[in-house]
């Protein structure tokens, strides 16, 4: 009987284990946030209310005290590493502290980067004040100031001018921030997976507002993939590949590479997590390559044996939106017939519910998938759907 530890923050809808993992020869624990687990009640996990904070470390170090656990599966961002710490502590195959570290850490990333020769921005890690005023002094405006570990552009502030850099610095914490030289450039996103040492899936993507701070500015992110002949296609997995082996992406791990594009056609390091993407990003992929990434992460990362026939290029188009909210309480939609044409069309906000708008790039009032021939049949459909629940969502 072989022992797994899954630690897992997604819904039944996304992450469906009892399906995945069904195999009389396992032994599962599950780890749950509360707010999912009464979904899972069949599997019997534990459920944690404080789900980021310790306990629920303590938990799975107790079960590996207690049990054999040749596999910790993780489905977040959030959890890989101290996934890795428990997996280095006890000898467990899969990715180990140091690895997961240079993931999450974006100082120590593009660090590990540029040692190999990947382009990424000027950047230093803040231990104070001091040193953000000396990199401005050094590097001048715009700069980007962005929290080391953070994820879902939380917390990220791109300062112009003196005036904004003492608003930031009259409300922040400066010690262990990353800051870095702003990058005039159009950003793309580049996503994957590695099964067994190979990656098997590997595809790059434009932001539609061209960056992923788009919500900030009141609009909605959105995303769609390049088409084979698209001439950044391949300089951009050419660049994501230097970046995965640089960092070492592990055997079995999933990534999400974000990549600035400049006027000069000149490719730049964003930053890159060893995880899924955020939004839909998945869900456009898994249309387009006729997968479950979630399904292939979990199964690879728990040692389980998959046949895999996997396409190296898309089967078609696809894109996505993470519609924002308005600062406003939501009414409902008008007329639902005029979304049905929308792919996987979620509603995340509830009628007679006040919202204030979105403060990370993942936030929405609503988000939907497309499908397409080509990248114009997609973009064009992803402007037809935010003018659909423009004139659909009612708010007052």
């Amino acid at each position: 009987m072989r022992h797994i530890i899954i630690f897992n923050r997604l819904p039944k809808a996304i992450a469906d284990f009892g399906q995945w993992l069904n195999d009389d020869t396992l032994q599962c624990h599950y780890l749950m946030c509360s707010k999912v687990a009464d979904q899972f009640s069949e599997l019997e996990p534990y459920a944690f209310d404080s789900y980021d904070d310790d306990g629920i470390v303590a938990k799975a170090y107790e079960l590996c005290k207690l049990y054999p656990v040749d596999s910790i599966v993780t489905t977040s961002e959030f959890d890989v590493l101290r996934c890795a710490q428990l997996r280095e502590y006890f000898d467990i195959p899969g990715q180990k502290a140091t690895n997961a570290l240079a993931f999450r850490d974006k100082v120590l990333m593009k660090e590990t980067a540029a040692k190999c020769g990947v382009n990424v921005p000027t950047f230093t890690k803040a231990k104070n004040v001091i040193d953000v005023l000396s990199f401005v002094q050094s590097n001048a405006y715009p700069v980007v100031v962005k929290p080391a570990d953070g994820a879902g552009s939380s917390g990220v502030h791109v300062i112009r001018n003196d005036e904004q850099l003492q608003h930031f610095l009259d409300n922040n914490k400066s010690a262990g921030l990353d800051i870095e030289t702003f990058v005039d450039g159009h950003l793309y996103h580049v996503d994957g997976i590695s099964i067994n040492g190979k990656v098997e899936i590997i595809w790059p993507s434009s932001y539609l507002a061209g960056d992923a701070l788009s919500f900030a500015n009141g609009e909605h992110v959105g995303s769609y993939l390049l088409e084979k002949d698209n001439p950044l296609t391949e300089p951009l997995i050419t660049f994501t590949k230097e970046v995965i082996n640089a960092l070492r992406l592990p055997d079995n791990g999933a990534f999400h590479c974000e990549v600035f594009v400049t006027k000069e056609n000149e490719l730049v390091l964003c930053e890159i997590g060893c995880r899924l993407a955020g939004g839909r990003i998945v869900s456009a992929l898994n249309h387009a390559f006729n997968v479950n990434l979630y399904e292939l992460w979990v199964k690879a990362q728990a040692g389980i044996v998959q046949q895999l026939e996997i396409a190296s290029i898309p089967t078609r188009m696809s894109g996505m939106i993470l519609y924002q909210p308005q600062s406003a309480t939501y009414q409902g939609l008008k007329n639902k017939s005029d979304t049905a044409w929308m792919t996987e069309l979620e509603i995340a906000v509830k009628e007679g519910e006040s919202y204030g708008g979105a403060s990370v790039s993942v936030a929405c009032a609503a988000s939907f998938v497309v499908v397409g021939h080509s990248e114009t049949d997609v973009k064009q459909a992803l402007h037809k759907g935010i003018a659909t629940l423009e004139e659909n969502m009612q708010w007052c």
